[in-house]
């Protein structure tokens, strides 16, 4: 009986014909631009996680150093050491900022650390000025970085 329906049916015209393959090529596109928004929209919700991540690890890092400091003025405060040869030792940490290369810092990072272990006995001493060492060490090696020169990290 199907069939017979379906032999009686005039035959579509090509005007309708091609109104239906119009209409199958918009619900098409429409489908790929609602797939392209979709994937945008994952793209953009990832993008602010990685941002929002990287903003709060730069945070804790400001904490951290913040921290560290406040620690330093203190020890300097209330150290038994001589306050002349732990600011000569701060003087010299904060030289490191200045390398040019990668083994400049390098090489200052090791004579700091000599003097530090030379000129101080007290574990909290020694312990805080090789932290703010290595902050400093590690801005360097960060900001040659970002200017283009080669650190040796792979």
């Amino acid at each position: 009986m199907k069939d017979d329906i379906l032999s009686r049916m005039p035959p579509i015209s090509p005007r309708i014909d091609r109104g239906i393959r119009i209409q199958k090529d918009m619900i098409g596109q429409f489908k790929q631009y609602q797939k392209e928004k979709e994937e945008l929209e994952t793209n953009e919700k990832l993008q602010q996680r990685l941002y929002g991540e990287e903003t709060l690890e730069t945070l804790k890092r400001i904490e951290r150093n913040t921290g560290d400091i406040a620690q330093l003025i203190t020890l300097l405060q209330t150290s038994n050491v001589n306050q002349e040869a732990m600011l000569a030792v701060l003087f010299e940490i904060q030289s490191i900022g200045t390398a040019k290369t990668p083994e400049e810092a390098d090489g200052m990072y090791r004579k700091v650390m000599e003097k530090i272990t030379q000129t101080f006995d007290d574990a909290e001493a020694i312990d805080k000025l090789a932290g703010l060492s290595r902050m400093f060490w590690s801005g360097v090696k960060v900001y040659l970085k970002s200017k283009g020169i080669d650190i040796g990290e792979k």
